[in-house]
């Protein structure tokens, strides 16, 4: 389904694009789907509209936390934009 992005989240699980995570950001914390790019990955933040880009040297420093995936757990997400 999702494509491993190479990082892992503050628990040691597996990030895979289209995750759903709770990610911080400048004192900002949200739910957002994960999105991958070629050199790290997207946390879209459905109600700001807002993009976090993290690489995967400092993944570890954030309080990134995978929540489920939009395949199995949407409305994880319809949660965050109500």
């Amino acid at each position: 389904i999702g494509q491993y992005t190479g990082l892992t989240e503050k628990n040691g699980k597996k990030i895979f694009e289209g995750d759903i995570a709770c990610a911080g950001s400048e004192g900002i914390i949200a739910k957002c789907e994960v999105k991958r790019r070629i050199d790290g990955i997207y946390y879209m933040n459905p109600n700001r509209k807002t993009v976090w880009y993290m690489m995967p040297d400092n993944v570890g420093k954030t309080t990134v936390e995978i929540l489920g995936n939009v395949h199995d757990n949407p409305e994880l997400l319809k949660e965050a934009t109500e």
